[in-house]
């Protein structure tokens, strides 16, 4: 009996570890958004396509339209503008997704946030509009970097950086 059970967990972990990764890759948005407004059409409808349905992260997005919640499903739509490009950021938070809601619900126009979604959708206009599904709200944002020194390595230069440890 015990063989057996030894037998079936070192199956179960060797199949387990032929399997594929399941987590999605997150992206700069902010770097997308300015990319988006700098590169020519032929470029731009390249970084679209190779982006399209990965997850972003965006920061320092100014609120300039925040819709009244449903009646009936409770999403809260907002359009947002990222400062460096000016692109406009559009999404929906859903009463579902209560951590998010909860931080949306007291915000107001020209607050800031900070958030993860997926790019669904990017208009030919310049700036862009960037739709975006699958959103959750990070936290209230400040509305610009912080002046100076902001990652550690740039702080203390004997710090490890880990984009250049591969």
């Amino acid at each position: 009996m015990k063989l057996a059970r030894i037998i079936a967990v070192a199956g179960l972990v060797l199949a387990g570890a032929g399997l594929p990764a399941q987590a999605d890759s997150v992206r700069n948005g902010n770097e997308l958004a300015l990319n988006l407004t700098r590169l020519t059409d032929e470029k731009r409808a390249d970084l679209v396509k190779t982006r399209l349905n990965m997850i972003h992260t965006f920061r320092f997005l100014k609120i300039k339209e925040k819709s009244e919640p449903d009646p009936e499903t409770g999403a809260v739509q907002l359009k947002t503008v990222e400062p460096s490009s000016d692109a406009v950021v559009i999404f929906t938070i859903n009463r579902g997704s209560r951590v998010s809601y909860d931080i949306v619900q007291p915000l107001s126009t020209n607050d800031a946030i900070a958030i993860n979604g997926r790019l669904i959708k990017v208009s030919k206009d310049r700036p862009p509009v960037i739709e975006l599904g699958q959103t959750v709200v990070q936290f209230k944002d400040r509305d610009r970097p912080k002046i100076g020194l902001e990652l550690r390595t740039e702080v203390d230069p004997t710090a490890a950086d880990s984009s250049k440890s591969k």
